[in-house]
């Protein structure tokens, strides 16, 4: 036994592997978690330096303690590894999915992530973790270690929070968004994910789930009656697809027949098929929000304060309806529900997509002069066993899940069309995604891929009863590079209501994504930088 004045340390070389043991996995963890940024890890390492200096006598409190933070460590450093980076928008999406999803999705999750995270946690808690013995023969000497890593944790956490006005005026703002931002930075491993999720799942962000009517149009509008398409289109029927990647679709040239119908419907005089469409983000939470309100990536601000486009049809008499499958209102309220909640008629939480013509036809939507329908899809978010049936399986024997799922879908616009076709002798009906996807791995995804684009290309069909108006008027939103962002869609949305518009071209020229990160990027330039 070595004793260092009054700190005694066995230099048995077993001690001396594991102590180097202990810090070598967690510096590494939190470098992989961290992308590759080993910025505050001092903070991570003082946390774990705390674990085996305080109160050593007290293992067997500890012991669980430490092996619960080593799972949630562990899930974190699995699934980077798999997926990339841990994003705040991916872990709210996950407590916005129904419990059959997230089963499914935590089965499938099960041999690459879960059971992985538990042997790890178990190796690293009870073989290193908990065979160090660091024995304190000086109390001074002991609580003087406790009390620097106290306050150096307290010096960089609270006194750096409360010592930056910038954080006080947010504070004031959005306390939890403020709080969460700043603990994230000092503690991206572990107690920043953890928190985000708390929060969250209490109910404490308000922000996304107080259902207001604005009183204030987006600076767009410049008059609500406009003599070209006032009272002239009535009924605008808007198909919301989810996790459709547009090269999966045979009206796109995919060699595999996944979408007959769609070729049928949209390739019609008026009709049309529309190329070079990206998302305007990776994930259903950020994109919905950006198709029908004037919210874009980098201003969120028109959703909260601003009428989006249910509020606007409301306006124009038009009787509103917004249909989907999947649940989102409820304790863990989506991002878009405060747009979707603001419709007449509002249906959710169905058992599958060919449940959504049936609940179309229960409104009776023909009774009314004029109608603005959204019917939002599960379409082919994972898992994607739950997005077909045998009947896909017979039709297309040849295909994958995920083309299953897009041939689903397309039986599903089958299903409305022809509803559509019966009920109203004219209609607009516009089909596109929140998103694209990187079939079999997912979206909202920061990783490099050589399909990492995937999660944005999308397909956009529209289809008019009436003239080519739409089809016409959606080629003027395209940038520079011959590309259209979806999120440009509202202002089309907004004159096949009636509305004047006059749109600031930056936003087309620009071409502006929503990262999960939370940073609004360049697209071509985003994409260059992880595609490889």
């Amino acid at each position: 036994m070595l004793k260092i004045k009054n700190l005694s340390i066995p230099i048995l070389t077993k001690q001396n592997i594991l102590v180097v043991a202990y810090f070598a996995v967690i510096l590494i963890a939190f470098y992989i978690i961290n992308i590759g940024n080993l910025n505050n890890f001092s903070y991570t390492f003082l946390i774990y330096m705390l674990f085996l200096a305080f109160f050593p006598k007290t293992r067997w409190i500890k012991l669980p303690i430490f092996g619960i933070f080593n799972f949630i460590l562990a899930i974190e450093l699995f699934f980077t590894i798999k997926y990339g980076y841990v994003s705040k928008s991916l872990l709210k999406t996950a407590l916005e999915n129904d419990t059959n999803q997230s089963y499914i999705m935590i089965k499938n999750e099960l041999a690459t992530i879960i059971l992985p995270s538990l042997f790890f946690s178990l190796i690293y808690t009870y073989f290193i973790y908990n065979n160090i013995k660091i024995s304190f023969k000086n109390k001074k000497l002991y609580w003087s270690i406790i009390f620097t890593c106290c306050f150096f944790l307290f010096k960089n956490t609270i006194y750096y929070y409360l010592s930056n006005k910038r954080h006080i005026i947010e504070f004031q703002v959005d306390p939890f968004f403020s709080l969460n931002k700043s603990i994230r930075i000092k503690y991206p491993v572990v107690i920043g994910n953890s928190t985000i999720l708390l929060t969250y799942y209490l109910g404490f962000t308000e922000k996304y789930t107080e259902t207001i009517e604005h009183e204030k149009f987006n600076s767009s509008i410049s008059n609500p009656h406009t003599p070209i398409t006032f009272d002239k289109y009535k009924n605008i029927i808007f198909i919301l697809g989810e996790s459709a990647y547009r090269d999966r679709h045979s009206i796109y040239g995919y060699k595999k027949n996944t979408t007959p119908e769609m070729q049928k419907i949209f390739s019609q005089t008026n009709g049309c098929i529309i190329d070079k469409v990206h998302s305007p983000a990776s994930i259903t939470r950020d994109a919905i929000p950006m198709l029908f309100s004037f919210a874009k990536p980098n201003n969120e601000l028109p959703l909260l304060e601003e009428k989006n486009i249910i509020e606007m049809a409301n306006l124009q008499n038009y009787n509103s309806i917004w249909i989907s499958k999947n649940r989102e209102s409820g304790p863990h309220s989506s991002k878009y529900s405060i747009i979707a909640k603001l419709s007449n008629i509002f249906i959710e939480g169905l058992n599958d997509d060919l449940a959504l013509p049936k609940q179309l036809v229960e409104t009776n939507f023909q009774d009314n002069e004029k109608n603005f329908i959204v019917i939002h899809l599960a379409g082919s978010h994972k898992p994607y066993k739950l997005g077909y049936d045998e009947l896909d399986i017979l039709t297309l024997p040849n295909g994958d899940e995920y083309d299953l799922t897009i041939h689903h879908t397309d039986r599903v616009i089958k299903q409305i069309y022809m509803i559509l076709k019966e009920k109203l002798d004219n209609f607009i009906l516009i089909y596109t995604p929140d998103h694209g996807e990187i079939v079999n791995l997912g979206h909202g995804l920061l990783r490099q891929s050589k399909e990492f684009s995937n999660q944005f290309e999308i397909p956009l069909m529209m289809y008019s009863t009436y003239d080519n108006y739409p089809c016409l008027e959606i080629e003027n939103y395209r940038n520079p590079t011959k590309m259209i962002n979806t999120s440009n869609l509202v202002y089309l949305l907004s004159k096949l209501l009636g509305y004047s518009v006059s749109i600031d071209q930056s936003f087309i020229e620009n071409d502006l994504i929503l990262s999960v990160d939370g940073q609004s990027y360049e697209y071509q330039t985003f994409i260059k930088q992880y595609q490889h």
